[in-house]
């Protein structure tokens, strides 16, 4: 017992005397990639943790706006080891860090191997994801246990963006400053666990200054190694290339939007109505009629048909230009039955009531109704497409006089009702399934409104025993630009309908449609024009700190001030960064130190 604790206590005596061990080195980048690596596997195979076992990634959840608290718990534990992980490394605090390390390794093969194996009832050995986490958490330890073995450098100044001048260091510090929060994090996270006499405000101000002289560093590296004269001119092929794209990627951006909504119905896929449904009302009583089309009585028209529909409209070259946009496939036509599908069960001082309207009211009011449903899809993005139509009848109209006649006992009798419906109605994808106007308006005579033109019915109320329903029929003008037509009346209603396309539930296909044409263009051209805007034409005020053609001097001030804050010595560290401070308020002083050494010379 005893030897194994002396052999215990020598190795970790061994890890924390400097004698003998390897030069430290900063192995803090690789570790936080292989972090970051597992953290990017939990959310895009979250399914592989859980309990659900339907094999689905995260996306499923987010579709339906809801959010696992599971994988919540697991993402805020990863963040919180990086985060502790990172102020191991600031504190220089190797003994956390060794018990840090042998604490992970305790608690992730339980996890992986005894946990969560009866969590989902899966063996580690066959949890493809799980093993792909396994790996980089593996790879992460390699790199911490070396960090231990050589022991936290004395001083780490800048960082892995900032260590070198280069292309790839360019790039990498611009990605840096794309994710959101990252930059504020690290500055925040340093200021707390380094030492400092710094307010936190002066440490983001140097840093952002520290990061936007090094960016200049690496942007005059690589201008240096594409050396040319300034006297001579732009080539044509790298002015074709370069200005070229920038020309087509402004033009798509202009006239995307355009272009989008115009093949609104181009794109998209078919989902036609499986159901049509009408309902008939007066001033909000009981409903006289309801009636509804679905299974056979509702079909896409045949190319036969869809011919005999346009040959009414051969005259009107706008007419021709909207049926244009649709196949047969996309016009249904839709046979409601003319007897209403419930009986009127009406009590009798409601009846009253409404004969007294009828009878005394200076206007009455009919209000028809009529909805398109398609098939439930999970994959497509619609809803019900739905209209109504209130036509008011006054006092003289001879139909409110049948309609009492009727109330008070005269059954089987029949009132007209002018211009109830429209016969050819638009079915977008949900919203308002108004009337085509770009066809009924030839049937309308000119300078008088498209409701004139809307389908009249023969209204009756029907009595068997003590049973009462009514009945509508539609009289069919069987419109003719040419000759003139005699009416017909149908047993029933029969509604054609020119259904639109619908999209799918993708997130960016709904960013790019939801909001119409408007929230499209606002969205897009205005927002990402006033982006392209600023990169145009907002460079002058930043001229006196981007065109700086030597900063090697400003440089060197940033790492002394790291140098002296890493030896502690704060008041040093205070008067060096007064000094910066004064250089960039100074823009005589700082010409004077930004100069080009090479051409003074």
């Amino acid at each position: 017992m005893n030897k194994n604790v002396g052999a215990l206590r020598m190795f970790f005596g061994t890890l924390l005397t400097p004698e003998g061990r390897a030069i430290p080195c900063d192995h803090y980048a690789p570790m936080f990639i292989a972090d970051i690596t597992c953290f990017l596997i939990i959310i895009f195979g979250y399914s592989s943790f859980g309990t659900d076992s339907s094999g689905g990634d995260v996306t499923a959840y987010f579709s339906e706006n809801k959010v696992p608290g599971t994988l919540v718990s697991m993402l805020i534990i990863q963040f919180v080891l990086i985060i502790f992980d990172r102020a191991l490394f600031l504190r220089k605090f190797l003994i956390g860090k060794i018990f840090f390390q042998i604490f992970l390794i305790i608690f992730v093969h339980i996890w992986m191997f005894f946990y969560l194996p009866a969590a989902t009832d899966r063996l580690f050995i066959n949890n493809t994801t799980c093993k792909f986490w396994y790996f980089s958490k593996v790879i992460y330890f390699i790199i911490s246990a070396k960090q231990i073995r050589s022991g936290y450098p004395k001083r780490s100044i800048g960082n892995i963006m900032t260590n070198s001048y280069s292309r790839i260091n360019l790039y990498l510090y611009q990605l840096f400053m794309m994710v959101p929060f990252l930059f504020e994090l690290r500055c925040l996270m340093d200021w707390i666990w380094k030492d400092t006499a710094l307010d936190v405000g002066d440490w983001f101000l140097f840093n952002e200054i520290f990061s936007h002289i090094s960016m200049l560093k690496c942007s005059q590296k690589v201008n240096q190694e594409q050396i040319e004269s300034k006297s001579s001119k732009k080539a044509s092929l790298e002015k074709y290339v370069k200005g070229g794209i920038l020309l087509v990627i402004i033009v798509f951006l202009i006239w995307f939007p355009l272009v989008l909504f115009s093949m609104a119905n181009t794109v998209g896929f078919r989902s036609l109505p499986v159901e049509c449904s009408v309902q008939l009302t007066i001033s909000g009583f009981q409903p006289l009629y309801e009636s509804t089309a679905q299974l056979g009585n509702i079909r896409h028209l045949s190319e036969e048909e869809y011919e005999r529909l346009q040959f009414p409209y051969r005259l009107s070259k706008g007419a021709q230009s909207y049926m244009s946009d649709y196949e047969c496939e996309d016009v249904v036509k839709a046979e409601i039955n003319g007897n209403s599908t419930s009986r009127w069960m009406i009590s009798p001082p409601s009846r009253q009531a409404l004969i007294a309207q009828l009878e005394h009211q200076p206007k009455v009011d009919f209000k028809f109704s009529w909805f398109f449903k398609r098939a439930p899809d999970p994959n497509l993005q619609f809803g019900v497409a739905e209209d109504f139509r209130i036509l008011s009848l006054n006092s003289t109209h001879p139909a409110r006089q049948h309609l009492i006649n009727m109330l008070k006992g005269e059954h089987n009798a029949t009132v007209r009702i002018p211009n109830v419906f429209p016969a050819l109605m638009k079915v977008p994808p949900d919203g308002k399934a108004d009337a085509v106007g770009a066809l009924l308006g030839e049937h309308a005579k000119s300078g008088t409104p498209i409701n004139n033109s809307f389908s009249d019915i023969l209204l009756s109320l029907n009595k068997e025993e003590s049973h009462e329903w009514w009945t509508v029929k539609m009289i069919d003008r069987h419109f003719d630009p040419v000759k003139i037509t005699e009416e017909e009346v149908l047993n029933g209603i029969i509604v054609y309908g020119f259904v639109d396309k619908v999209f799918s539930t993708s997130f960016l296909v709904q960013f790019l449609t939801g909001g119409g044409i408007l929230g499209l263009y606002l969205s897009l051209v205005l927002l990402v024009g006033k982006f392209m805007r600023d990169m145009a034409t907002g460079s002058m005020p930043k001229i006196m700190f981007d065109q700086l053609p030597n900063v090697d001097d400003i440089l060197q001030m940033c790492l002394d001030i790291m140098l002296v804050r890493e030896a502690g010595e704060m008041e040093l560290e205070e008067e060096l960064f007064g000094r910066l401070i004064f250089l960039f308020r100074s823009p005589a002083l700082l010409i004077k130190m930004t100069r080009d050494k090479g051409r003074e010379t």
